[in-house]
């Protein structure tokens, strides 16, 4: 059995670490995991677009992305850091020229 959380009737148990660094870490982990697949859904599902109508921009955006979802599959969830996720998430999804 994995160390992820486990559903137990209604209630979810998960596992308590002692220690309180450990425990943060596997916060930050459980989060990263949350983002990357949110991002990999929309990806697949054409929904990660940006506002631009630049085919320039939107060319980038798509290669950035691309790439990083390609790196997250050969590689797994530790070949990213949380930091690019977030920028990647952030760059494509407020990018607007018109402004």
């Amino acid at each position: 059995m994995s160390t992820e959380d486990v559903m137990v009737g209604d209630k979810k148990e998960c596992k308590f670490h002692f220690s309180k660094l450990k425990r943060r870490q596997d916060m930050e982990k459980k989060r990263k995991i949350r983002k990357i697949e949110w991002m990999r859904q929309m990806y697949y599902a054409g929904s990660l677009a940006a506002k631009s109508t630049n085919s320039e921009t939107l060319g980038l955006i798509h290669t950035a992305t691309k790439g990083l979802i390609r790196s997250i599959e050969d590689g797994g969830i530790d070949s990213v850091m949380e930091w690019e996720v977030d920028e990647v998430l952030n760059w494509t999804n407020t990018l607007n020229f018109d402004e």
